[in-house]
C-alpha cells in the first residue's frame, strides 16, 4: 500500500518546524510518522529541536541542498526508500528547505523509484506575514512556494504592519486555487487529516502548467553549519549576531555560553531572540543562510568574538 505524502514549504524562518511540532503533537501516538527534514546546510538544528519535543516519530535528514533538485535526486530517493523499508510509517511528512523551489514536485514524486512507494497528498505553504515585504529578490522562490500549495497558512498575523488584504491578493493571484488560513504560531487546523485520502493535490492539477517554469538554480546565498565545543560570553556572542544581521536571511542554532548554560538563537530577516536552553549535553551549532555568509564571515569571527579579538561593544 502506498503511503501519504505531506510536504511543509515556505521561505526561511517562516514557521515550518513550528507547524511540524504543531503536527506531531496532534498525530504523535496516533500514526506511525516519518519526518524527512531538508535542508541546504549541513546541520542538525532542527531536528534536534524536534527530537526535544519527545513525540513519537521517526527522522531522517537530508542536509546538503532541496530534494526537489535533480542534483540531489539519486541521494533523496535511495535514502527515502531505506528509510521506509526500515521504519513502516503509515505516513510522511516532508519540512522543505526555505530555499527550495518545490514547481516539480509532482514529477520528482512520480519518478519510477518513488511512485510506487508514496503518493503526494497535500502541501502546506506558510507565508511569514510579519517578514514577506523584506524576502526581497527571494520573492520568486516564495511565489513557486506558493503556487503548489493545497493550503496557503499566512503565519503571524499578530506582527503583520498593517492590514492583510494586500497580502491575502498576493497569494490568491499565485494560487488562486489553494484555502487560505491565517494563523499563529503555525496552529493550522489539522482536524480534516483524515479526510484527504481522496484529495488531489494543487501540484498534480497543475504540474502541466507547473512544467513551463524553469527549475531555480540554486540560490546564491551562502550557507555554514558552525561547531564547536569552546564557551563564549554573551555579551560577545549578542555582538558577534549583530555583525552578522545585514549579512543574513536566517541564523538559528544553539550556544554554549561560559556559565555552562545553553542559549536559543532565533534569527530571521534581522529580528533576533535568545531563549535561555539550560543545560545540554552537545556543542555549540549553529546555520546560517543568507547573501554575506561565508565560513570567513562567519565561523572565523565567531572565534574573534569568542577569544576577545572583536569588540563586544
Amino acid at each position: 500500500m502506498k503511503i501519504p505524502f505531506y510536504i511543509v514549504t515556505g521561505f526561511l524562518g517562516g514557521g515550518k518546524t513550528t507547524f511540524l511540532k504543531h503536527f506531531l503533537r496532534t498525530f504523535s501516538g496516533k500514526y506511525r510518522i516519518g519526518v524527512i527534514q531538508n535542508e541546504f546546510a549541513p546541520g542538525q538544528v532542527d531536528g534536534a529541536e524536534l527530537r526535544r519535543e519527545e513525540e513519537d516519530f521517526e527522522l531522517l535528514e537530508i542536509n546538503k541542498g532541496s530534494v526537489f533538485c535533480v542534483c540531489l535526486l539519486n541521494d533523496f530517493t535511495r535514502s527515502l526508500k531505506s528509510f521506509i523499508e526500515k521504519y513502516h510509517p503509515d505516513l510522511l511528512l516532508l519540512e522543505a528547505s526555505g530555499l527550495a523551489d518545490p514547481i516539480a514536485v509532482a514529477e520528482v514524486l512520480q519518478g519510477p523509484e518513488l511512485f510506487p512507494l508514496l503518493y503526494l497528498s497535500y502541501i502546506w505553504t506558510i507565508v511569514d506575514a510579519e517578514h514577506f515585504g523584506k524576502v526581497g529578490s527571494m520573492v520568486t522562490r516564495v511565489e513557486r512556494q506558493v503556487r503548489v500549495a493545497d493550503k496557503v497558512l499566512i503565519n503571524k498575523i499578530d506582527k503583520h504592519p498593517g492590514p492583510l488584504d494586500p497580502l491575502i491578493a498576493k497569494v490568491r493571484e499565485w494560487n488562486p486555487f489553494a484555502a487560505i488560513e491565517t494563523v499563529t504560531w503555525a496552529r493550522a487546523d489539522l482536524n480534516n487529516l483524515e479526510e484527504l485520502a481522496g484529495h488531489v493535490p494543487v501540484a498534480m492539477k497543475k504540474k502541466e502548467e507547473h512544467r513551463r517554469f524553469e527549475p531555480l538554480n540554486r540560490p546564491g546565498t551562502g550557507t555554514v553549519a558552525l561547531k564547536t565545543t569552546w564557551p563564549i560570553r554573551r555579551d560577545r556572542l549578542e555582538a558577534f549576531i549583530r555583525e552578522m544581521l545585514p549579512l543574513s536571511y536566517r541564523i538559528k542554532g544553539t550556544v554554549k555560553l561560559d556559565d555552562g548554560t545553553f542559549v536559543s538563537v532565533q534569527v530571521v530577516m534581522g529580528e533576533v531572540e535568545y531563549r535561555d536552553a539550560g543545560h545540554l549535553m552537545q556543542p555549540t551549532e549553529l546555520i546560517a543562510i543568507g547573501p554575506g555568509i561565508t565560513p570567513a564571515t562567519f565561523g572565523h569571527r565567531f572565534h574573534d568574538y569568542r577569544k576577545g579579538k572583536a569588540s563586544p561593544h
